[in-house]
């Protein structure tokens, strides 16, 4: 391996290439002895820089770990689910505030209702531009996801447009007086469909019941571009319950359960 200087957070290597080749220059023979003894430490074959990436000086490990602990403190103390961490915006969050040094302050209430809220909205305006602009050019389909509430039996229809580029969330719907009627669900996907823009829609992709089969149906006879396909997830799912239903299946599934519940009660 390569010598490893670690000096604040930088890693330098002396590649045995250029020593040797500043042996020879000086007068040297083929015969590398002279590379070879008090300095051999220096001397060794260098490696990947990306094997040595993880050598962090003893101190930028403890400044890592304040900072983490700085974050946990923060998302504990607000409640925030441990799933915080996997956020696509956090890291982006943290190099900000390294890039602002020390003392800088956070914002206020007021910044993030006012100027902050409409910087995200026009940020995320943009993109949805730009991924609109990749509609034409590749096509895009939409996704058809259903949520249902448990206290009042509210159904809401989330509405997403997938292409190569991203997916974007285009609107959500009230469906509780939708869904029995297959008529008025065409009708909502056709609306959908025509915002996107008909031309650029590939696919429509939903569940695979009754009522989302008929109204998808009826939408490849309006539109003869575009094809309905159920939720290859949800057809899984079906299936999985179907499985559920045969007698030693039932009977293990049901004995896994009074495991876990075992587990967990004591």
């Amino acid at each position: 391996s390569t010598e490893v200087v670690v000096q604040e957070g930088r890693t330098k290597q002396r590649p045995y290439r250029r020593k040797k080749a500043a042996f020879l220059e000086n007068g040297g023979s083929s015969n590398n002895n002279g590379l070879i003894g008090t300095d051999m430490d220096n001397n060794l074959v260098p490696v990947a820089i990306s094997s040595v990436k993880n050598i962090v000086h003893p101190a930028s490990k403890d400044r890592e770990n304040a900072v983490h602990m700085a974050v946990g403190r923060f998302l504990f103390g607000i409640g925030a689910d441990f799933d915080a961490v996997n956020s696509a915006n956090l890291q982006p969050m943290i190099d900000a505030i390294a890039s602002g040094g020390y003392g800088v302050s956070a914002p206020t209430h007021g910044d993030l209702r006012g100027w902050i809220l409409k910087s995200c909205v026009e940020e995320t305006t943009r993109e949805v531009e730009e991924c609109k602009a990749m509609w034409k050019r590749t096509g895009c389909s939409v996704l058809v996801e259903e949520l249902s509430s448990d206290h009042n039996g509210l159904k809401v229809l989330n509405f997403l447009v997938y292409c190569p580029e991203k997916t974007v969330f285009l609107k959500s719907v009230d469906a509780s007086e939708i869904l029995s009627c297959p008529d008025k669900l065409f009708e909502r996907l056709r609306e959908v469909v025509e915002e996107v823009g008909s031309t650029h829609v590939v696919q429509v992709i939903t569940k695979s019941e009754d009522h989302y089969a008929a109204a998808g149906k009826k939408l490849m006879v309006e539109y003869g571009s575009l094809y309905w396909v159920p939720c290859a997830a949800h057809c899984l799912d079906n299936m999985l319950e179907e499985f559920g239903k045969l007698g030693w299946i039932s009977e293990t599934i049901e004995r896994a359960r009074a495991i876990t519940r075992f587990i967990y009660n004591r």
